[in-house]
């Protein structure tokens, strides 16, 4: 994970080689640096889902297609179970 300040002091927490959403954890001038840092170091990430299921669920048997990018299929099948998942709330 990495952080980003933008240039109205906004600080999010960023995935490495996630296709998702960044966390918006506050701002620096309303909230503080210590408001902030108790926020970070209290959100968890996401239990990552077993990759057996992961794949049962959202991967193609009957595919024959090559996976060209530079990331793998379980970050593949994980964003589609987010996907759903937020499609499902």
């Amino acid at each position: 994970m990495r952080l980003t300040v933008d240039r109205k002091f906004d600080v999010y927490e960023r995935a490495y080689n996630y296709n998702r959403e960044p966390v918006k954890h506050g701002n620096l001038r309303e909230n503080g640096t210590r408001e902030l840092l108790q926020r970070i170091q209290s959100w968890q990430l996401p239990i990552y889902p077993n990759v057996v299921r992961l794949a049962e669920g959202f991967g193609d048997p009957a595919s024959e297609l090559i996976h060209t990018i530079g990331g793998n299929l379980q970050i593949k099948w994980m964003d589609a179970a987010l996907s759903v998942a937020q499609a499902l709330k």
